[in-house]
């Protein structure tokens, strides 16, 4: 239909993967066990982790920078692999977001590369990807107002954990039943939604769940914004005076260790300049009972992170570059 043809998918098996990609050279073992994969000889662009850059674009379109965990052993990395900064003033351009998949060695077990449309940037709850329990994934297309098609309705693709293209949702964009992705339950077993035009004012909370995702119906409020929540949420630690809790990177499934992104409080002198301030902060993975940190490393403020599900490793994407490392 219609819908299909808006897609362009662009399947490499772990062959191709290996042949193209030049993938024995891209990752690196440290000592002590952690492993910096250089995403920039996988098709990141150099100008991903460039404030400066970002800041001049004229143009700022919709980009991608996401890293998550499809299971215990496989780290899974999104990023737009076309140009960052368009050279048209155009009001929405066709781009690319490549997603892989890796194992905790760096190699690359699949990739994909997904043609879409970028409309007018905006912040993605989750940076707009998401892995289930199960290890599907999902990547929230939101709508682009200047098209028409399937784009101005906005979806949500829904791929295996090899990437393969399972689903799409359409998320009905200009209509009284439009949805919004808000996020997994905790157990990532459900997708939640809002439904409506307008986030306060009576947004109903909606659950997909199964295989195919179907809606099961409505839930309670309470839900969405438990749901949200999290997002931000420190995980219980007890952040130091002049620091705050900017991001939840995950916890693992059993609950015996969480993990957060701190930064210093922004000053006033900071919003003055209307630059990012700090640049940067601390990924720190601890233990939900004592509280004691169990790894702490440095992320710039355009970094992403993720904890695995086991709390058994940490993923950090920056700088260019995959790191995955071991959590004693």
């Amino acid at each position: 239909g219609g819908m299909a043809q808006g897609w362009r998918w662009v399947w490499l098996g772990l062959v191709a993967a290996c042949g193209v990609l030049g993938v024995g050279a891209a990752a690196q073992t440290k000592a002590g066990g952690s492993v910096t994969v250089d995403l920039q000889k996988l098709g990141l662009p150099k100008e991903t982790f460039r404030a400066d850059y970002l800041m001049s674009c004229g143009n700022d379109l919709l980009t991608y920078r996401a890293v998550d965990w499809v299971d215990a052993g496989r780290v899974l990395v999104a990023f737009t692999a076309s140009p960052l900064c368009p050279t048209t003033l155009a009001p929405a351009v066709t781009a690319v977001l490549k997603l892989m998949t890796l194992d905790a060695e760096g190699k690359v077990l699949h990739a994909v590369n997904v043609s879409y449309v970028a409309g007018l940037n905006t912040a993605l709850p989750h940076d707009g990807v998401w892995t289930m329990a199960d290890g599907r994934v999902l990547v929230e297309f939101p709508p682009v107002p200047m098209v028409t098609g399937p784009w101005a309705r906005g979806e949500v693709r829904v791929l295996s954990s090899e990437l393969e293209p399972l689903q799409e949702l359409d998320l009905r964009a200009g209509t009284p039943g439009e949805l919004h992705l808000a996020g997994l339950t905790a157990d990532g077993q459900r997708a939640v939604f809002w439904r409506g035009t307008n986030h306060y004012n009576n947004a109903e909370c909606v659950e997909f769940a199964g295989g195919p995702l179907v809606e099961k119906g409505t839930c309670a409020a309470a839900e969405l914004d438990a749901v949200e929540a999290r997002a931000h949420d420190a995980g219980g630690f007890p952040a130091a005076k002049g620091e705050q809790a900017e991001s939840f990177p995950g916890a693992a499934r059993d609950g015996s260790r969480a993990s957060t992104f701190l930064t210093k409080t922004e000053t006033p002198e900071c919003r003055t300049q209307g630059i990012d301030c700090p640049t940067s902060g601390t990924f720190v993975v601890f233990d939900t009972r004592s509280k004691q940190v169990l790894l702490k490393t440095k992320v710039s403020v355009l970094g992403r992170m993720a904890l695995a599900p086991d709390g058994k490793h940490g993923a950090v994407l920056d700088k260019g570059r995959l790191e995955i490392v071991a959590v004693p």
